[in-house]
C-alpha cells in the first residue's frame, strides 16, 4: 500500500466512498473506483491495482524470492 500510495491505511484510501458492506462495495461502479485509483495510487486502473495486488501477494506466498 504504501509502496504505489500515498495512504497510510486503506481506510484513507477509500476516504470519500461510503459503503458499509461486502455487497455495496460490489456494487460500486468501476468507473469510481477507477477515478479513485488514478487519484490516489500510481495505478491508471481499479484493475492494474488489483493485479499488482495479487502478483506481490502470490510472489510472497510462493517466497519467490528465496528459490
Amino acid at each position: 500500500m504504501r509502496r504505489y500510495t500515498d495512504c497510510k491505511t486503506i481506510d484513507e484510501l477509500f476516504s470519500g466512498i461510503s459503503f458499509e458492506s461486502q455487497e455495496q462495495f460490489e456494487k460500486l461502479p468501476i468507473a469510481q473506483l477507477d477515478t479513485l485509483v488514478q487519484t490516489k495510487t500510481r495505478f491508471t486502473s481499479w484493475d492494474a491495482m488489483k493485479a499488482k495486488a495479487g502478483e506481490e501477494y502470490m510472489e510472497r506466498r510462493l517466497d519467490i524470492g528465496n528459490l
